[in-house]
C-alpha cells in the first residue's frame, strides 16, 4: 500500500512501498505535471512551488526523509 501523509504545514510525503528509484521519480514527475496542468492560480506570498525529491529506503530509514530533501537541491 503506498502512502499519502502531510509532514509538515506545508509538506506532504508520498511513500511507494515496492518501487525503485527510476519509477519513484517517474510518478513524482506525473503527480508534479497534473497538479501544474490544474493552473489553479492563488494569491500567495511567498508563491506556491511544488519539488520532488526521491530517495530509496536501504537499512539507514532515519535517514530518508533527509535525503528526499536533499534530493531536492
Amino acid at each position: 500500500v503506498d502512502t499519502v501523509a502531510r509532514y509538515k504545514s506545508n509538506e506532504f510525503v508520498v511513500l511507494f512501498l515496492d518501487s525503485d528509484l527510476s519509477r519513484a521519480s517517474l510518478v513524482g514527475q506525473r503527480i508534479r505535471d497534473r497538479i501544474k496542468a490544474l493552473n489553479v492560480e492563488v494569491d500567495f506570498t511567498p508563491p506556491l512551488k511544488f519539488r520532488v525529491g526521491v530517495a530509496v529506503v536501504d537499512q539507514d530509514y532515519g535517514s530518508l526523509l533527509k535525503r528526499g530533501r536533499e534530493a531536492l537541491k
